[in-house]
């Protein structure tokens, strides 16, 4: 049985069927209709049939299918319609109105699911018909709702949630905040990700001694991402000594390049699909290098130059320097391979190597 992001309800009579004069068994089939639920059908959707024949001739839903099941059954084997389930159980009447409701025609038209590229693991796709943003999340959608509200009360821009079932979110469609602009874009995101400095952390302020061990099993995350000794130690040694420079505030938990999106006219800032696992050390430093190591990863466009010139500009951290946000890139990077590909593995093994070089040169 699929899920139900992967099943559809689709009505009998005058949709998968037209019928003229109550000629039932020589009612013409919808052809584009029939090719669509087919193709689902073959890709493991659930197709579920629903009709409402028989309530103005039948005494009852059970006598109705009892004197209908065996024709429509009979019709559409005839007709080569592949599905899952016949229900004899829907109500006749005027209009059916229904949040999730679709035209044949627009089903056939529009119905798309574009299939979006990401490290995560969860599903992502663009819904054509409805021009929506869908994410399947493997965990805590809930905890990512939080944090959208959370970050529009603080004074950041989120996409609209249009609605949550199950781990299924369903979001205002953006656009990538792209480099067309280059170092405007790259500092404007900078300084959108340091305000997070000044906003109070998801689950409140923890008290030191719980700050630091969250800090330590964060170390401990990074370093246990795959089986390499001397780039463990490398952490261990260097992101210890960073944990005065990386102070517990909001945060994203993923501030990727990919998570930065934008509205239609390139101006606005938005954040999407945060990290929020319960007991996640919260830094807008970690954030900070997380956009760093990404673009440094993807697009080579940021140098240390254009990091000073962001940092500088927040007075409460003299401390943090390319230094503190190069460690903590190498860690992201670190957290981010076991999700990529080969090709990406490699690149980021590389970045990894340049940025501990960079690391080791500094005093």
């Amino acid at each position: 049985m699929a899920s139900w992001e992967e099943t559809l309800v689709v009505d009998f009579d005058d949709t998968i069927a037209f019928t003229k004069n109550r000629d039932w068994d020589n009612a013409l089939p919808n052809q584009p209709l029939i090719d669509k639920l087919n193709d689902l059908y073959q890709k493991g959707w659930d197709i579920n049939i629903v009709t409402a024949r028989g309530t103005l001739s039948c005494k009852n839903r059970e006598e109705a299918e009892k004197v209908y099941r065996p024709q429509i059954e009979k019709w559409l084997k005839k007709n080569c319609v592949s599905y899952t389930s016949l229900c004899f159980q829907k109500k006749l009447g005027l209009y059916y109105i229904d949040d999730k409701g679709i035209t044949p025609d627009d089903f056939v038209n529009n119905f798309e699911q574009e299939e979006l590229e990401g490290w995560s693991g969860d599903r992502v796709y663009y819904d054509k018909a409805s021009g929506n943003i869908v994410k399947v999340h493997k965990e805590y959608p809930g905890k990512v709702i939080e944090w959208y509200e959370a970050a529009e009360d603080r004074g950041f821009k989120v996409p609209k949630i249009y609605s949550l079932i199950g781990n299924t979110i369903r979001m205002e469609r953006l656009h990538p905040y792209g480099c067309e602009y280059l170092g405007m874009n790259i500092d404007n995101v900078f300084q959108k990700i340091m305000k997070f400095d000044s906003r109070v952390p998801l689950e409140g302020y923890q008290e030191p001694k719980m700050q630091a061990g969250l800090y330590r099993d964060y170390i401990e995350r990074c370093k246990n991402r795959i089986d390499n000794q001397e780039l463990n130690d490398f952490l261990e040694k260097h992101m210890l000594k960073e944990y005065p420079n990386t102070p517990y505030t909001f945060s994203h938990g993923d501030a990727s390049f990919e998570n930065i999106m934008s509205d239609k006219y390139g101006e606005e800032v938005y954040f999407i699909d945060p990290i929020q696992e319960p007991g996640l050390y919260s830094s807008w430093v970690i954030d900070f290098s997380k956009y760093y190591a990404s673009m440094a990863l993807k697009r080579e466009i940021i140098n240390e130059r254009c990091v000073e010139r962001n940092l500088v500009k927040n007075h409460l951290y003299k401390n943090i320097n390319i230094k503190t946000i190069q460690i903590h890139a190498v860690a992201n990077l670190w957290r981010m391979y076991p999700y990529a590909d080969k090709f990406w593995q490699h690149e980021i093994l590389v970045k990894i190597n340049e940025l501990c070089e960079k690391v080791k040169n500094k005093k």
